[in-house]
C-alpha cells in the first residue's frame, strides 16, 4: 500500500512546476538523496519518456498510452518526503532539479486502488511543485571532489565511486579527467567563446553605419555578405556607442534659404538678451483631436479583440482650432481665436484691434519694439504690409524656414505637451479652445518662463552659424508635434506657415 506523506507547506520564491504522478515510496526510498520524478509529459520519441505503469504493448499501440517524461532531483532534507516514479530507475541521462526545493505533497485517498491505464488516473495522485531550476546550476561540492580523485587513485572504478557518492558516472569520469589532464580540482575557468565576427569585419559593420546611418542592420549585413546574424550586427554597433533611434524631422532647406538664415544670425549674433527683448514674437498654430497613429497596450495571448483592448478609432468628429499668439518681454499676450481660414482682412483685425493696444501696454527702451512674423503669404500680402506701416510697427526681416528662430514655438511646444495628457478624442470644438486657452494661461503664470526663452536667443544664432545656416536642435520637428494622448487619441499642432 502507498504510504502517506507528510504535507510541507513552504512558500513559493520561483516559478513553478505542476506535477502529478503515480506515488510509489518505501522507507529505504525516504532514507535516500536521490530519486527520480516526473517533470512533465513528454512523448515516445523523447529521450526518457517512459510508459504510464500498467500499461500494456496494446495500449501503445492503440495510442492511448499516457508517457512521461522523467528527471532526477534531490532533497536536501530527504526525512521530510520523497517520492520516486515507478520503473524510472534505470534511465540514463535524465535532468533534474537545483536547489533551492520547496515541495507540496498532497494524497488523493478518494482515487480507486490499483494502477489505471491510458485516460484512467492513477490510484495515489501526489502533486509536487518544483521550481523550474535546470540541475546544471547544481555545482558538486570541491569536497566531494576531492573525495572521488582520491577514491579513483585508490583503485575504485569510476562506476563503484559513482555508487559510492551518489553522483552520475558523467560526472566522476568528468571530475578525474579534470584531475589527471591539468591538476584541476575546481571548475575550468570561463572562456569566451569565439565571435562570428573579425575586427576588420566590425570594423567595417561600423563605417557602413557612419556613411550611412539610415542602413538598417538587415542592410549593413546584406551589404557586407556577413555571416553573422541581424542581432550580432545590431551588437557590434551598441558596442561601438551606437544605438537605433528615432531621426529627429527637419525640414528640407533650400540653399538659398540657408545662405539667409546663415546671414541673419551673423548680423544678430552679436545682439544682447536685453536687446533681443525689444523683438515681439508672434505666430499662428492650428490644433487638432484626431486619431493619427497605432497605440502600444500590454495585453494577454488571444485578446486582440477584446474591447478594453482594441483603439477606437472614429472618422468623424475631428475638431481643429486655429490661434495667434505673441510674446512679449513682459509676458505672454493674449491668444486669439481664428474662426475659418486665416485670411490678410483677419490678420489685419488682430492688428488693429489686439497687437497695438498690447504694444502700447509695455515700456520699451530706445527706438520701440520690433515686431516679428514668419513670412507667411498672409503676413506678406500688400494690404498687411501697409497697415504695419500706417501703425508705425517696425518689422524685423526674418529669414525663409526659420521657425528654429522663434520662441513662440517652445510655447506651442509646452501647451501640446501639457494638453498630451487630457482626452480629447470627441471634443467639440469650443470645448478644445476652452482646454487651448486654459492651457495658454497657466503658462501666462510662470514668471521665469518668457525671460529663460528671450535668454537663448544669442545661443540660437550661434547654433546657426556653427551649422552653416541649417537646422538646430531648438526647432520643434514635426514628429514632436504627434503625442499620444487617451488610447486611439492624439493631438497635432500644425504650423500655418508657408515658405516663400
Amino acid at each position: 500500500m502507498v504510504p502517506m506523506l507528510p504535507v510541507l507547506d513552504e512558500p513559493m520564491s520561483r516559478p513553478s512546476l505542476n506535477v502529478s504522478m503515480q506515488l510509489g515510496v518505501s522507507h529505504e526510498i525516504l532514507r535516500s538523496r536521490r530519486f527520480f520524478v516526473i517533470q512533465r509529459l513528454g512523448r515516445p520519441s523523447e529521450k526518457n519518456a517512459v510508459m504510464s505503469p500498467g500499461a500494456t504493448e496494446a495500449d501503445e499501440k492503440s495510442g492511448r498510452t499516457r508517457y512521461w517524461r522523467c528527471g532526477r532531483v534531490a532533497f536536501p532534507e530527504p526525512t521530510k518526503g520523497a517520492l520516486l516514479f515507478p520503473h524510472a530507475t534505470n534511465l540514463k541521462g535524465a535532468r533534474g532539479l537545483s536547489p533551492p526545493y520547496t515541495v507540496t505533497l498532497s494524497v488523493d485517498d478518494k482515487a480507486r486502488p490499483g494502477p489505471r491505464v491510458c485516460a484512467g488516473e492513477p490510484a495515489r495522485i501526489v502533486e509536487i511543485i518544483l521550481p523550474a531550476i535546470p540541475c546544471g546550476t547544481a555545482r558538486v561540492p570541491e569536497s566531494e571532489r576531492w573525495e572521488i580523485v582520491e577514491l579513483y587513485f585508490k583503485g575504485r572504478s569510476q562506476r563503484k565511486i559513482a555508487e559510492a557518492t551518489e553522483r552520475t558516472l558523467k560526472t566522476v569520469n568528468r571530475i578525474v579527467r579534470a584531475f589527471k589532464s591539468c591538476r584541476r580540482i575546481k571548475d575550468a575557468p570561463w572562456k569566451p567563446r569565439s565571435r562570428v565576427t573579425t575586427e576588420q569585419e566590425n570594423a567595417w559593420i561600423v563605417a557602413a553605419a557612419a556613411v550611412k546611418p539610415g542602413l538598417s542592420a538587415q542592410q549593413i549585413k546584406n551589404t557586407l555578405d556577413l555571416r553573422a546574424s541581424v542581432t550580432t550586427v545590431k551588437r557590434r554597433l551598441r558596442e561601438a556607442g551606437l544605438k537605433s533611434r528615432i531621426a529627429a524631422q527637419k525640414p528640407l532647406l533650400r540653399g538659398q534659404n540657408k545662405e539667409k538664415r546663415l546671414q541673419f544670425s551673423r548680423q544678430h549674433a552679436q545682439r544682447s538678451t536685453e536687446e533681443w527683448k525689444q523683438v515681439v514674437f508672434t505666430d499662428e498654430c492650428t490644433f487638432t483631436t484626431s486619431c493619427v497613429q497605432q497605440a502600444r497596450i500590454w495585453r494577454p495571448d488571444n485578446t486582440r479583440y477584446q474591447p478594453e483592448f482594441l483603439q477606437r478609432v472614429s472618422k468623424s468628429g475631428r475638431s481643429t482650432v486655429g490661434v495667434w499668439g505673441m510674446i512679449t518681454k513682459d509676458g505672454l499676450g493674449p491668444l486669439v481665436k481664428i474662426d475659418g481660414k486665416f485670411t490678410a482682412n483677419k490678420y489685419c483685425e488682430i492688428l488693429t484691434t489686439v497687437t497695438h493696444r498690447e504694444l502700447a501696454k509695455v515700456h520699451f527702451s530706445g527706438a520701440g519694439p520690433v515686431f516679428q512674423h514668419n513670412r507667411s503669404p498672409v503676413h506678406t500680402s500688400k494690404k498687411v504690409e501697409a497697415l504695419l506701416r500706417q501703425l508705425k510697427i517696425a518689422v524685423l526681416e526674418w529669414p525663409p524656414q526659420s521657425p528654429d528662430f522663434n520662441i513662440i514655438e517652445n510655447i506651442w511646444g509646452q501647451m501640446k505637451a501639457a494638453l498630451a495628457s487630457k482626452p480629447l478624442h470627441g471634443m467639440s470644438r469650443d470645448s478644445l479652445w476652452r482646454a487651448v486657452h486654459a492651457e495658454w494661461e497657466r503658462l501666462k503664470l510662470d514668471a521665469t518662463l518668457v525671460d529663460s526663452l528671450y535668454s537663448f536667443l544669442p545661443r540660437r544664432m550661434a547654433a546657426a552659424i556653427a551649422s552653416g545656416g541649417d537646422a538646430t536642435r531648438y526647432e520643434n520637428s514635426p514628429s514632436s508635434l504627434v503625442r499620444t494622448l487617451h488610447p486611439g487619441t492624439s493631438i497635432v499642432s500644425e504650423r500655418k506657415e508657408t515658405i516663400i
